[in-house]
């Protein structure tokens, strides 16, 4: 395997999408209604728990990776 071949693959595979337009992110809430982020958070994985939202990993601003959550279908 060549560099550009391992290259390729590890990017493909560690590639992490960035947050959607029907997602919310405990930063994103928190200055909406002016809480904590870690008040946004808590409320969020609560949601999540209740089956009400659906987690996952996603870039942020800067390439941070941070929790998105979103409706499911």
């Amino acid at each position: 395997m060549t560099e550009n071949e391992l290259l390729r693959e590890l990017a493909k595979e560690l590639f992490i999408e960035p947050v959607q337009t029907d997602e919310v992110t405990a930063q994103s809430l928190s200055k909406q209604i002016g809480i904590s982020v870690r008040g946004a958070l808590d409320i969020l994985q609560q949601k999540e728990r209740e089956g009400l939202l659906i987690s996952r990993w996603a870039r942020g601003d800067k390439g941070r990776r941070l929790l998105a959550f979103y409706k499911p279908d």
